[in-house]
């Protein structure tokens, strides 16, 4: 697209993003300051101009502070290419309206209210930008559904982001892992044909070597997001919270083939129990946890009480490791029921659980607890630790993983959500101490409780059988 009167030319890669076929979704995943929000300004100025009347679009940011922030500097670029033929509304939501007829809303999507308003709207493009700060996909996906043309003009949704934030681990898997940049893929949630254009500042010539001065003093203390924010990097699964502590080729064990039969318990006297996460519109997460007397085992030595996380439940959607399926009590207990019987357990392990379950309100049946034991599986409270000084535990166990004099904490490779999750969860802006609790901690909230379970308050059985 020409640029018009003083405006600059878009840059080369702003080139390449605008050179893509409208018929694929656009995933704008890089670093800070490549000029991914700008480039958005370029595509809906070409078709607004192209399309007229037919141009309905929507942007969208987390909060209205941010939607504004757009708003304005896009009333600037507007103008200037369409001069005084468009109309400019800055009352929220922003609104412009250009010569040919063409609209873009500016707006907020953060909450499920703010998605009521665009439900039976016909929409020819959605623009989602800072997605790496939403704590799931799931409004993002719902906008699908206003995206119709009563004309032949193609729809499309062109989704922005940097890596890091509560939704990293989501992005990362859905756009970014087994995909090639600027070459079609398939997003395997919705089957819409999309591709991802990385950048970075380096592809922004109006960014000096200044630029990365004042990222490196941003991130000073932070080597993981000087990664994410200077070079666009994914590969952060290492960062945040954990980052000092957590090494795979220390904790992560591989699948046990079998529990130990009864002729070799004398070698292999582990014992079990469970450990829970309570949710339905949240992911509910479930771990089966062996604890160590010291000893080897399947190969490896596990220090005397160590534990290890053997399998996992969980009732995430997809790649959304923030949203549940919505299942009841009835049915979780009975996908608990069948977790212990694979391995070898005729009635369900006792285990421990968050305390919110053990609250009599919410249940006609007194308390979710008292819910699950009407299902058949009996939860006891976690040991009274602050969530705070629960994280700490976690941390210091997988700081100690595979040491033969103290015990660790390890995860068996089958634990998918464990390691999509908690290695890349962020620490909280208000309390460094504590995890960012918008992104997706459930996998390790009920790997918190299963240390700070106990065997005080939870019945270990010992191992028995084989897997199923």
């Amino acid at each position: 697209m020409q640029a018009t009167l003083d405006l600059p030319r878009p840059t080369a890669w702003q080139e390449a993003v605008l050179a893509v076929p409208r018929e694929w979704d656009l995933a704008l995943f890089g670093g800070k300051g490549s000029g991914k929000s700008e480039v958005v300004k370029w595509l809906v100025a070409r078709d607004a101009r192209e399309f007229g009347n037919g141009f309905n679009g929507i942007y969208v940011r987390l909060t209205h502070g941010a939607a504004m922030e757009f708003a304005l500097s896009a009333a600037e670029f507007f103008r200037r290419i369409f001069g005084d033929g468009m109309r400019v509304s800055l009352q929220a939501p922003q609104r412009f309206t250009f010569p040919g007829g063409g609209m873009l809303v500016v707006d907020q999507l953060g909450t499920a209210g703010d998605y009521q308003k665009y439900m039976g709207k016909s929409l020819s493009c959605a623009f989602c930008d800072e997605l790496g700060e939403h704590r799931d996909m799931m409004l993002v996906d719902k906008l699908r559904a206003s995206l119709r043309s009563a004309r032949a003009i193609p729809t499309r949704m062109v989704l922005i982001g940097n890596p890091g934030g509560p939704n990293h681990a989501t992005l990362n898997k859905r756009f970014i892992v087994g995909t090639t940049p600027w070459q079609v893929t398939v997003d395997r949630v919705t089957c819409r044909p999309f591709v991802w254009c990385p950048s970075t500042y380096r592809d922004n010539p109006h960014l000096g070597p200044e630029y990365e001065a004042q990222l490196r003093a941003a991130y000073a203390h932070d080597p993981e997001g000087l990664k994410a924010a200077r070079d666009g990097s994914w590969a952060i699964d290492r960062g945040g919270y954990f980052a000092s502590v957590l090494e795979e080729s220390r904790v992560m064990v591989d699948p046990w083939p079998e529990w130990p039969q009864p002729k070799s318990r004398r070698h292999y006297p582990f014992q079990a129990s469970l450990a829970m996460d309570w949710g339905s519109s949240a992911p509910c997460v479930v771990y089966l946890v062996a604890r160590s007397p010291g000893g080897e085992a399947f190969g490896r030595y596990f220090s005397r009480d160590s534990l290890i996380l053997v399998d996992e439940l969980s009732t995430h959607i997809g790649d959304d490791y923030n949203t549940g399926a919505g299942f009841t009590v009835p049915q979780v207990g009975a996908r608990i029921r069948d977790l212990c019987k694979r391995w070898g357990f005729d009635q369900p392990l006792e285990g421990a659980a968050d305390d919110a379950i053990f609250a009599k309100t919410g249940s006609a049946s007194g308390s979710i607890a008292d819910e699950f034991r009407m299902a058949g599986v009996r939860w006891h409270p976690a040991r009274k630790l602050g969530r705070v000084q629960g994280w700490q535990r976690m941390k210091t166990l997988l700081s100690q993983a595979s040491r033969p004099d103290v015990p660790g904490l390890h995860v068996s490779r089958i634990c998918e959500g464990w390691w999509a999750t908690v290695p890349s969860l962020q620490r909280c802006p208000r309390n460094p101490e504590d995890v960012d609790s918008r992104g997706p901690d459930h996998h390790g909230d009920s790997c918190r409780y299963a240390i700070t379970g106990g065997a005080h308050e939870v019945r270990f059985v010992p191992l028995s059988g084989t897997p199923g």
